[in-house]
């Protein structure tokens, strides 16, 4: 278990745990709350983003990013799911299934904050990525 200030997070939080690990919660363990599409969490900075996204998408790429600002000088399909962690937290599940509507088939989504209530939004991602995660 990693221990951050005043809290306990369970490995199981942030990282993809083996087959035959026992679970402390239902939900901790596997792929769900995902949309068909090949999800992938790109952790960087915002201009480091840019830069993967520029050489690694394809017509069948869709984005999934904080606002339309973060898609500046790329010509490529975006959904927004929020400018900060509260507006994250509501909008994930609607953008999840917004993807499915579209047909998204590949999507690179920005990595939500780590901490505080982006550390619950980070954590749904992650499942809905399958625990795809590119750290730049």
């Amino acid at each position: 278990m990693e221990i951050t200030p005043n809290v306990l997070i369970d490995k199981g939080v942030l990282e993809k745990l083996g087959e035959n690990v026992k679970v402390r919660s239902p939900g901790m363990k596997y792929k769900h709350y995902a949309p068909k599409a090949d999800v992938t969490i790109i952790d960087s900075s915002l201009e480091a983003f840019r830069e993967y996204v520029k050489t690694h998408a394809d017509n069948d790429t869709t984005l999934m990013v904080f606002t339309d600002s973060d898609c500046e000088g790329l010509d490529i399909p975006h959904i927004c799911y929020g400018a900060n962690d509260e507006e994250q937290a509501k909008e994930l599940f609607d953008v999840l299934r917004e993807l499915d509507d579209i047909g998204a088939k590949k999507v690179f989504a920005r990595c939500p904050n780590k901490d505080g209530v982006g550390l619950a939004v980070y954590n749904r991602l992650l499942r809905a990525a399958g625990f795809q995660v590119v750290k730049l």
